[in-house]
Parts: C-alpha cells; structure tokens; sequence
C-alpha cells in the first residue's frame, strides 16, 4: 500500500475547508481558486472537463509543487 505524501491531508482539509463538502469541483473553480487561467489548470493538473475530485486535486497540487 502507498504512503500518503507529506502534506496531502493538510492539502485535502484546506480544501474541503474552502469549498465544503462536494462532489466534484469544475476546471473553472479550480482556477478561481489558484487565481490562474483555466488553460493552466487543464495543462498543469489535468483537470478537464469532467471536473476533479478534492483527494485527486490535493495529491495534484503536492505534485505540482515537487516540480
């Protein structure tokens, strides 16, 4: 079984803190979020659109910042 990465259950409750307990999030709230354009979020997080899941998104942003 794989370990968390440190940080992600930081990452995810700072999440569900600020959008609460949904589904699933759009690209375009993705972006709001990041203060970024909706091409940088579907380029650098792969967020479609279909959306993200908030556990998807946190282990994607602790990604992105390993970059």
């Amino acid at each position: 079984m794989a370990r968390e990465k440190e940080g992600y259950r930081d990452q995810l409750e700072y999440l569900l803190d600020y959008f609460g307990p949904v589904g699933l999030l759009t690209k375009h709230q993705v972006a709001e979020y990041l203060g970024r354009s909706d091409r940088y979020v579907k380029d650098r997080l792969g967020v479609g659109r279909e959306g993200v899941t908030l556990p998807i998104l946190a282990r994607r942003l602790l990604a992105l910042c390993d970059e």
